[in-house]
């Protein structure tokens, strides 16, 4: 898995290359912005090394965003259905990316991009959108559970920190595994649930009794909301405020020998001052940064009759972007910032749509 990490890097970077070429930066440019690339993400050189799908995403994140530049700049449906493609292995890859609504977010931009071949768009989102929903017919089939994800009871808890209730229903604590598991099965006497993989020490986090749970709290944590939506606001809004002035890499579980290597990013959490600098300075370039897509989107909405194909491709890999901040925060919690890195190729094209509108010159940018 860290030789497979390593290629994704390796990948990854030639992806990089690829799209700053699309942008017809100099040599010099492009050195300069590698390093910002791997300087602000070491991640990309050293991650998450075990079973996990970071570096993956990344890669098929940087992928669709190339596709898409290379879409806005021509609107040929090669790259339409490349876009498609690699969405649809991003989906298999991370269930968060399998709800409909990204896949009909991303066919509406295509469709006000396009002139002409409006139906092939139509029938191609029609085919990728039943795909979308193959893991929660999947799950319905064997799990009697219609989702494409079975822990969103469970995350919607994380997000508001009651694990207490019923404890351990509403936790991951993998306590009273076998009476969960047994309570899921006499529920659904029709289904097998006899593999190891579903049930037993062996099944771990992919045991049915996790579903028993996340189904059970779902009604529980809706409720908490219903009851007081300012309380989970106001977690929500501090968890993505929070979140932004942390790096991508500051959760999860860290490879050996990091602090060897990387150990000044964990230093500057030490000092008082100087975690202070890193987190407003850090919160102050995402505010920045996302201004600078918003203020692109208002102008296409402004503008929506001189609109461009080149500017929504750009706002189709924003809104990828802001759909992995949407799900990790409202959906999941703090816990899942990390998942910011699986856009990491938004701050590229962020960095570069700066350089090529002469640094800020918004006097330039909304002619």
């Amino acid at each position: 898995m860290h030789l497979f990490n390593i290629f994704c890097s390796f990948v990854i970077t030639i992806y990089f290359f690829l799209i700053c070429k699309e942008f017809n930066f100099s040599k010099k440019i492009i050195y300069i912005l590698f390093f910002i690339f791997i300087g602000i993400s070491p991640s990309l050189l050293m991650y998450e090394n075990f079973i996990h799908y970071t570096n993956l995403s990344v890669l098929l994140f940087m992928i669709i965003s190339f596709n898409f530049i290379k879409f806005g700049k021509t609107s040929n449906f090669q790259y339409e259905i490349k876009i498609y493609f690699y969405l649809i292995l991003l989906m298999y890859t991370w269930s968060a990316f399998s709800h409909p609504a990204v896949v009909l977010g991303i066919f509406l931009i295509i469709f006000f991009s396009k002139q002409n071949n409006k139906i092939n768009s139509l029938l191609l989102f029609i085919l990728v959108l039943a795909i979308s929903l193959l893991p929660s017919i999947k799950n319905k089939i064997l799990f009697n559970y219609f989702s494409n994800t079975t822990w969103p009871g469970l995350q919607l808890v994380q997000v508001l920190e009651r694990y207490d209730y019923k404890y351990p229903l509403c936790s991951y604590d993998l306590v009273d595994i076998p009476i969960h598991e047994n309570a899921y099965i006499n529920d659904n006497p029709a289904k097998n649930f006899n593999h190891q993989s579903l049930v037993g020490e062996k099944s771990r986090y992919n045991t049915i009794a996790l579903i028993y749970r996340s189904k059970e709290c779902l009604p529980f944590a809706i409720g908490l909301i219903k009851k007081d939506p300012m309380n989970f606001i106001k977690i929500v809004k501090f968890n993505l405020i929070s979140s932004h002035g942390h790096f991508s890499f500051d959760f999860g579980m860290k490879p050996n020998n990091w602090e060897n290597i990387f150990g000044f990013f964990d230093d500057l959490k030490s000092n008082y001052f100087t975690n202070k600098f890193k987190v407003r300075g850090i919160q102050l370039y995402h505010l920045i940064f996302h201004l600078f897509f918003i203020s692109i989107a208002i102008k296409l909405i402004i503008n929506f009759k001189k609109r461009n194909s080149y500017d929504l491709s750009i706002i189709a890999i924003y809104f990828l972007y802001c759909w992995i901040i949407f799900i990790s925060h409202v959906g999941a919690g703090f816990e899942f910032e990390r998942m910011r890195h699986t856009g990491h190729a938004i701050h590229l094209l962020f960095v570069s749509l700066v350089i090529k509108n002469n640094f800020f010159n918004f006097k330039k940018f909304i002619e």
